[in-house]
Order: C-alpha cells, then structure tokens, then sequence
C-alpha cells in the first residue's frame, strides 16, 4: 500500500470540534520520555491513549474521534489504538527515529489537529521518500509495516497529531 494524502478529510465545522475537544481544559495529556517505543529513543512527548484494544482502555473521546476515521477509511474491521501525540516547540533536539507503530498487520491513519511545522517523514528503507507537512485537517494513511518519523516543531507551539493503528 503506497501512502495517501487527503486534505480536508473531514468538514472544518468537524476540523474545529476535533481541535477544540483536545486543547480543552479536560482533554489529558501525560508526558512519556520516549514517544516510538524505542529503548535508545530520546524522543519524549505527550500522549494520550484514547482507545487500546490490547490495554483495554476506551475513554468518551472515543465517540468524537471514531467517525473520523471512518471518514477517511473504508471497511474498518477492527481498532487496535487510537491515541493522539503532542511535541511542543523545540523539545526534542535530535531527529526522530522511523518506526512501526504496532508489531503485527495493522493500517495507520494520522490526522493533523491543528497547523504546525515538523513533517511526518516516509521511509524506504533507510531514505525518505516523502515528507509530509502537518495541515490541520489533513489525513495521512499507510500500511503498518510502514516506517515513518515524526518531527519536533521549531516554529509552532506544538504539533498535534491523531493516530489511528487498525485493521482492514
């Protein structure tokens, strides 16, 4: 599966709704000193894990967050995680590593929750082929065994990201 770019996924009434539920007051973010799962990883950021179907964790943003991907993708068969993931200007100083976000087949789908700097990189092998600037709105979806790599914002406050790990 190559990857695929789609702007404006959803309307921006829905774009809004998306960015206004995860800069709420409410909304949790929790610090985690490696964001790729990496041992030697020195890429910390903000996570929160919305849903996990290995951890058993389903919170009520669920049900604002679940028709985006629905939106995006067709044929859904299971949800693995949906988490979103947060860096804030500046913090990590090295480049993020590439990585797979799950260890088995699985699909992924990040969504941009709001403008910002630090592309998502696309790896072949060891280069990258695409670089994928943060839109809010935007979707990106790709195979699992894709390796990919966030980015650190150098001119924005932060970079929010939702992603979507689940199967066809």
């Amino acid at each position: 599966m190559e990857h695929k770019v789609i702007d404006d996924v959803v309307g921006l009434p829905y774009q809004n709704l998306i960015e206004q539920t995860i800069n709420s007051q409410s909304f949790e973010w929790y610090y985690v000193p490696t964001l790729t799962y990496e041992e030697d990883s020195e890429h910390s950021g903000f996570v929160n894990t919305i849903f996990s179907s290995e951890h058993h964790i389903k919170k009520q943003q669920m049900d604002i967050l679940l028709p985006l991907l629905l939106e995006g993708v067709e044929d859904v068969k299971e949800i693995f995680r949906i988490r979103a993931v947060m860096w804030v200007k500046n913090q990590n100083k090295l480049p993020h590593l590439p990585h797979r976000d799950l260890n088995h087949d699985h699909n992924t789908m990040l969504y941009y929750v709001n403008d910002s700097d630090g592309p998502t990189k696309i790896f072949d092998g060891d280069n990258v082929i695409d670089e994928i600037e943060p839109k809010k709105g935007r979707a990106v979806i790709f195979s699992g065994d894709t390796y990919h790599a966030s980015s650190t914002p150098r001119k924005n406050h932060n970079r929010v990201v939702l992603n979507f790990n689940y199967g066809i």
